[in-house]
């Protein structure tokens, strides 16, 4: 049996048979896995109730498990005994597994290279008063999720908790622009092959890496742009320019 524990990337494995309808019929997908249910926990799952059963291979994720098997038949005997089964508090739905369509041609799409202020400052563009909205917002369902699990888990007097006395109000900063106080930045070069002191860019999944200037950046001060531009000019100039 090929295994794999935890592959967020790949929903399952390629199989060799497959119906008109978009089926694998050697593969089924299993939903949901049980919270907290390792890949330990559910092979030991799988060998208790397919017991007999050849199975090929076994991709677990967060939510969802495929598992791949030598026939159609072994397939369907699958989802005969795991479609239903209640484990820890959760039932088991299995079925056949969708075919993945795969493409391996490469894009042509030509993606907009994004501008330091875009990276590392998302918000920049957002009204302030938004900002501020949008933060509290995510502070009172971070608080609503943390207090749900606490009364799962039966923590004494957690159900007197309220996210209103929890979550306070969100402060606005005396100044919004230019407060970074510590910033640390990578030398290397552009998309131009330029010496550059800035931000880390590029599409690590292309093995594209470049360097983006902070010029358009707010948060960062003047006289920190003029420190970066100093530095870069230092080794445009020096021997360090060749490495």
């Amino acid at each position: 049996m090929e295994e794999n524990g935890s592959d967020q990337n790949n929903a399952g494995d390629e199989s060799a048979l497959s119906n008109g309808d978009g089926l694998d019929l050697d593969r089924i997908h299993i939903s949901p896995v049980p919270k907290f249910f390792g890949f330990k926990q559910f092979k030991k799952l799988l060998e208790k109730h397919l017991s007999g059963i050849d199975i090929r291979k076994v991709r677990q994720m967060k939510f969802d498990a495929y598992v791949s098997f030598k026939s159609p038949e072994d397939a369907q005997l699958a989802i005969s005994k795991l479609n239903g089964l209640e484990v820890k508090k959760t039932v088991l739905k299995v079925q056949l597994a969708q075919t993945e369509k795969k493409s391996f041609a490469p894009s042509t799409q030509q993606i907009r290279p994004k501008t330091a202020k875009e990276s590392v400052t998302k918000l920049a563009d957002v009204p302030y008063e938004e900002q501020l909205r949008q933060k509290a917002n995510e502070s009172s369902k971070l608080c609503e999720r943390l207090l749900t699990e606490l009364k799962k888990a039966n923590v004494d007097d957690s159900d007197k908790l309220k996210t209103g006395q929890l979550v306070k109000k969100v402060l606005p900063s005396p100044k919004i622009r230019a407060y970074r106080n510590k910033c640390e930045f990578t030398i290397g070069r552009t998309r131009e092959e330029k010496v550059c002191v800035g931000f880390v860019g590029g599409r690590f999944s292309q093995n594209e890496h470049h360097v983006i200037p902070v010029d358009d950046v707010d948060n960062i001060t003047e006289s920190m742009k003029r420190i970066v531009e100093a530095v870069a000019e230092f080794v445009e100039s020096s021997a360090l320019n060749g490495n």
